[in-house]
């Protein structure tokens, strides 16, 4: 077969593909969750429904993978774990039952922000205290701005408004330098 040939194939693939996903037999064809992976576990996080992502849990979502597409309700490309979905958004009690099935603590967001970075920026104590005890490491440095959880320059006045003495004394309990 030749190189035109290939090409006309992978072309034709393609539109097959393509036209399948744009009238919906696509998901039919390979089930909702191929095509949505954790969407519903995404959206009951923006909606900061506990119940709704313990259940979501409880049916089998994997609390570690990334959703990567577009959604209609932000319409921006997603690559981040629902652990940094939930601290992002300031969902506190979501990202600590995530955390509490297995959710790594060790994640990293797609600006390249770690979970504890994440959660000492949003002031939420429990999730500190949390990620600290899954094994968070309170000297990693942010591969986005170069600090550390207790490097307050990079958020400027909004972290050092959230650094509350509690999370501070957790960090430097840790180990934080």
């Amino acid at each position: 077969m030749g190189r035109t040939a290939k090409r006309r194939r992978w072309t034709a693939w393609i539109l097959v593909f393509g036209g399948l996903l744009a009238i919906g037999w696509l998901g039919d064809i390979l089930g909702e969750s191929w095509l949505a992976g954790n969407m519903h576990l995404y959206e009951a996080i923006d909606r900061g429904d506990v119940e709704a992502v313990r259940s979501l849990l409880g049916q089998g979502k994997d609390p570690n993978s990334r959703f990567n597409g577009i959604r209609e309700t932000d319409m921006i490309l997603q690559s981040e774990t629902p652990l940094l979905h939930a601290l992002s958004r300031g969902h506190e009690a979501i990202a600590v039952l995530l955390l509490e099935r297995g959710a790594d603590a060790r994640a990293e967001s797609a600006r390249h922000d770690p979970a504890l970075h994440v959660a000492v920026s949003q002031g939420m104590t429990d999730a500190v205290r949390v990620l600290l005890a899954m094994g968070a490491d309170p000297n990693r440095v942010s591969r986005r701005d170069g600090g550390t959880p207790l490097w307050l320059r990079a958020g400027g006045d909004r972290v050092a408004r959230t650094m509350t003495p509690e999370i501070r004394t957790l960090l430097v309990n840790a180990g934080a330098k």
